[in-house]
């Protein structure tokens, strides 16, 4: 199998062979290839307090959203629980990031009913182009992946977690009997 059943995107396997492919027409075409590594912010959280059907239905969101907002020439893909990688052939840097903005506020317009409450998923992303220091695909997804954990440093802290409600954001202040949602 090559697809995810729950996101209907591609799996880890095929993303890797996939990624070796790009890599390899990239080199002879001399073609930019970017990647993005994208992780679910506060999922375990999520999927603590609404349960685990609440946690699928985010995933399944989260896939929709990537695969209608990316070219068709990308490849998306769930490359474990709840992180997800997009393979960009012909992005640069700049095209990368772009494509993040553009998932940020497509999901900033989505949502999840779950215990009486609207959910929308945050999303901590980092991209990585090949160039003269990353010719490999294991060095490009290393490098992605680098720079996907320091945007989810950087947004840690107080109040920060799993996007809830106006604007995507979470009142600072958890309402009585109300645990904070931190992943």
């Amino acid at each position: 199998a090559t697809t995810d059943p729950l996101t209907v995107l591609y799996n880890r396997r095929y993303l890797f062979r996939q990624g070796e492919r790009e890599v390899g027409r990239s080199r002879r075409m001399g073609s930019p290839l970017s990647v993005a590594m994208i992780d679910l912010d506060g999922f375990k959280a999520i999927n603590d307090r609404f349960g685990h059907e609440t946690g699928d239905r985010l995933l399944a969101l989260v896939g929709s959203v990537l695969a209608r907002t990316c070219r068709d020439l990308d490849t998306q893909a769930r490359i474990g629980g709840d992180e997800f990688c997009l393979l960009l052939p012909g992005a640069d840097e700049a095209g990368a990031r772009e494509l993040a903005r553009r998932i940020r506020r497509e999901l900033d317009k989505e949502g999840v009913e779950a215990g009486g409450e609207r959910l929308k998923p945050s999303l901590s992303m980092g991209t990585a182009t090949m160039g003269p220091e990353i010719e490999e695909f294991q060095e490009l997804l290393k490098v992605a992946d680098q720079r996907m954990y320091q945007d989810k440093k950087r947004k840690k802290g107080p109040g920060k977690g799993p996007h809830r409600g106006h604007k995507g954001t979470r009142p600072p202040n958890p309402g009585p009997g109300e645990k904070p949602l931190q992943g």
